[in-house]
């Protein structure tokens, strides 16, 4: 029997959660399993024991080169044999119902179908607030069915399953970002998808750790978001896609401890024609409250919804 499902699996310095996350996996014939680490730290993995390497269908590939989770799915990509790819987290597991409803689109058309998700914390399993825009933005594409807003502003690629013949004939892959690293990859996914389905079932949970590099601040992971969104609204002025882009403004002004230094080194990155065709269009979409807060030291920092960042809302 060959190979109808490739998950690929980035980690890192997380055994126990990579358990929970394969655990969730079927083990079948059919199912292939990628998982690449990125350089763990053998303090907090026993890489004697590790997660998967004991089950039949499980491919552990260890990477030093520590270039974050956009490098290592790339790897994964290399080695998915599947007719159909699915990404996930490592702390992130997939739910019951998931075997059986992507069993339901094996021999499907489509080059990519969207499911829906749940969000729960990952130490107590509490409901959390990631999967919220992502199942909204299902349940809007259903009732309007437009499909567009999935294509173009559900940056992340987990709770898909992607054909593999639209990556290699598209030549896709993730970029090697800190941060974001996945969101030019999905918007590349359903702007090149010939014909994409929907469906409202939650079949993967997203789970909320205030560790992860969502949580995360630095002027390095702040630059490289501005920079991926940058380029996506770039992509999707080529294509004809304007009304999808992303208001640059929260990235530019999301500086914590303000610099004047930290915030001329954003203006730089975008182009002049930002400035001219989009900026004051951003600026008033967001209203007065960003130029109150830019010149209010004591204010600035609560600029960032940083939920409302992982979303893509803004």
């Amino acid at each position: 029997m060959g190979v109808n499902y490739s998950f690929i699996i980035p980690h890192k310095n997380t055994p126990e959660l990579l358990r929970r996350c394969l655990a969730s996996i079927p083990c079948r014939e059919d199912i292939q399993v990628i998982v690449i680490d990125d350089n763990s730290d053998p303090v907090k993995v026993d890489f004697e024991y590790f997660p998967g390497s004991d089950i039949e269908n499980v491919q552990v590939i260890f990477s030093k080169e520590g270039k974050g989770a956009g490098a290592a799915r790339n790897k994964g990509l290399q080695k998915a044999e599947g007719k159909w790819l699915f990404f996930a987290d490592a702390d992130d597991f997939f739910n019951p119902c998931f075997i059986e409803s992507v069993d339901k689109y094996m021999y499907s058309d489509a080059d990519i179908v969207y499911f829906s998700v749940n969000s729960v914390y990952s130490d107590t399993l509490a409901p959390g607030f990631r999967g919220i825009e992502i199942d909204r933005m299902v349940n809007i594409a259903i009732s309007n069915k437009d499909l567009d807003p999935l294509r173009y502003k559900y940056f992340s690629p987990v709770s898909k399953m992607v054909r593999r013949e639209l990556v290699l004939r598209n030549h896709l892959e993730f970029d090697e970002t800190l941060a974001n690293n996945d969101a030019m990859f999905s918007v590349k996914c359903g702007y090149y998808a010939r014909k994409v389905l929907v469906d409202a079932t939650k079949v993967y949970c997203i789970t909320c750790d205030i560790s992860s590099v969502s949580h995360r601040y630095s002027e390095a992971i702040a630059k490289d978001r501005l920079i991926v969104f940058r380029n996506i609204n770039c992509f999707l002025r080529d294509v004809h896609k304007n009304k999808y882009r992303t208001n640059l403004i929260p990235y530019l002004l999301c500086i914590h401890n303000w610099e004047w230094r930290s915030f001329c080194r954003r203006v730089r990155l975008l182009s002049f024609g930002y400035y001219m065709s989009y900026f004051w269009v951003d600026l008033i979409a967001l209203g007065i409250f960003p130029l109150k807060l830019f010149f209010d030291r004591s204010r600035r920092n609560q600029f960032i919804d940083r939920k409302n960042l992982l979303k893509g809302k803004l």
